[in-house]
């Protein structure tokens, strides 16, 4: 109660301190889940952890998403976009009061985004906390990220140029992760376009500069030092040490319509180069890799389907494996309806799937084919289907204990829902992996079970 009263009173200050022809609007969702899944007891944020016997976990939780846009006139506009976790039964994130448990008054209202966003002759400037993400069903970047996007067109094309400072660290040294990014866009008539990206990282965080030996005031260790003096250990002259890792990703994207037909589809090549330590011999690492990725929807009846194939090539050695870094990014495939092998697209504070990466992240590549689609019904009713096969590239890693077999599994996924007085979706869904011989283990009794995910959801977008 006193969270919203705050949020309220935030939301009355800046109304009455906003001009006269600015407008104030504000948007986002409220979402609860009751939730039970076979997550398995070393399970992270993410993914499930395949085990025999897997426990089954049970819980409650909410998010509350808003996103407030000053917009002071047609070239200038202040955005500010926060989120409220409160599972329950459980404390606030920032462990200061109850959060979801009895008492709430929980300390948890987080920025996920707060950037000023203008236009300037013929580009448009976003600058702050954003989200910015790539054009390859986000296996590179997706997140929300400090930075600069410039935006603009020229004829049939778009061009957008991004810089983020991933992380900062010592500010005076260079050991920091920055992240740039060219991405253009050609659209040749209303049924054809074509993107060129390219996205670079540039990983510091393993660089540690030189240093000199600084003299102590006391050398004795167990000295008694005086009131208002500081005894300070000799440091040793260090030098330089670590090397950076440079990613570069150069990607391919189209989108064309044939008819009631959409076509989809991209190709990504990766390149990685990582300095060894210059104080050793060894020498410098060089990786690459590609993947791609393709769909082709159209009408069904009153809904939709669409079927999507996903490649990622094996690695021969741990310098071909480009792609176990997604540099934060848990949203990979989102949009696929999958809970289990892709990413769960409703996902709140349990477990998001993923279990594509147990192959396409350790070397052994991919080969999956999804199947996805809707049907809407009558009195706002609506059914959500989807499938999926998913199966390794080869079943040897570059640094991994080789598999039974390249089978990962099958996952069947089904959600039925309606939806009240136009804003209010209630919705159940389910899903359900055989598991294969991929996750076999060297003993048969202890083969993993089966992962399986039901939600029932309340969700109102406004």
């Amino acid at each position: 109660m006193k969270l919203m009263k705050a949020v309220f009173v935030m939301l009355l200050v800046l109304a009455l301190a906003t001009p006269a022809l600015a407008e104030l609007t504000l948007n986002g969702y409220y979402r609860v889940q009751g939730t039970a899944e076979n997550a398995g007891s070393a399970s992270t944020w993410n993914k499930f952890a395949l085990e025999k016997d897997a426990p089954s976990d049970t819980f409650v939780d909410q998010r509350l998403r808003l996103k407030l846009t000053n917009a002071f006139n047609d070239k200038v506009k202040l955005v500010y976009f926060g989120e409220v976790d409160t599972p329950w039964g459980m404390p606030s994130k920032g462990s200061i009061g109850g959060g979801g448990q009895q008492g709430a008054d929980g300390v948890n209202f987080e920025t996920k985004q707060a950037y000023l966003d203008f236009k300037m002759s013929s580009w448009n400037f976003i600058v702050g906390l954003q989200n910015m993400g790539d054009n390859v069903s986000d296996i590179v970047i997706d997140n929300d990220v400090a930075g600069i996007t410039a935006k603009t067109k020229f004829g049939a094309l778009d061009l957008t140029l991004r810089y983020a400072k991933l992380y900062e660290n010592d500010r005076s040294t260079w050991d920091d992760v920055d992240f740039y990014g060219v991405q253009t866009g050609f659209t040749f008539s209303d049924k054809a376009k074509l993107g060129f990206d390219v996205l670079y990282f540039d990983n510091n965080t393993n660089y540690t500069a030189a240093t000199t030996a600084v003299p102590a005031f006391f050398t004795i260790p167990d000295i008694n030092v005086p009131a208002g003096w500081t005894y300070t250990p000799a440091v040793a002259a260090k030098a330089a040490a670590g090397g950076n890792v440079e990613q570069f990703y150069y990607s391919v994207n189209g989108d064309f319509n044939f008819g009631d037909a959409n076509l989809t589809g991209w190709v990504l090549y990766g390149t990685e180069d990582k300095e060894k330590d210059p104080t050793t011999s060894s020498d410098d690492t060089d990786g690459k890799n590609w993947a791609a990725s393709a769909q082709v929807e159209t009408k069904l009846g009153n809904g939709k389907i669409s079927l999507r194939g996903i490649y990622y090539a094996d690695a021969n050695d741990a310098e071909d494996n480009v792609f176990t870094d997604d540099h934060g990014t848990g949203f990979q495939f989102y949009q696929e309806g999958l809970m289990l092998f892709l990413t769960d697209i409703y996902y709140n504070n349990g477990i998001q799937g993923g279990l594509y990466k147990d192959a396409a992240h350790n070397g052994y590549g991919l080969t999956a084919l999804t199947l996805k689609g809707s049907v809407g019904l009558s009195d706002g009713y609506y059914v959500k289907y989807a499938a999926g096969y998913f199966a390794a590239a080869d079943d040897q890693g570059f640094a991994a204990t080789a598999k039974k077999g390249k089978s990962m599994g099958t996952e069947f996924d089904l959600m039925f829902g309606k939806k009240f007085s136009e804003k209010v979706d209630l919705s159940l869904r389910g899903a359900y992996a055989f598991l294969g011989n991929f996750y076999d283990a060297t003993n048969s009794n202890n083969d993993p079970d089966n992962p399986w995910k039901a939600v029932a959801m309340l969700n109102v977008g406004f």
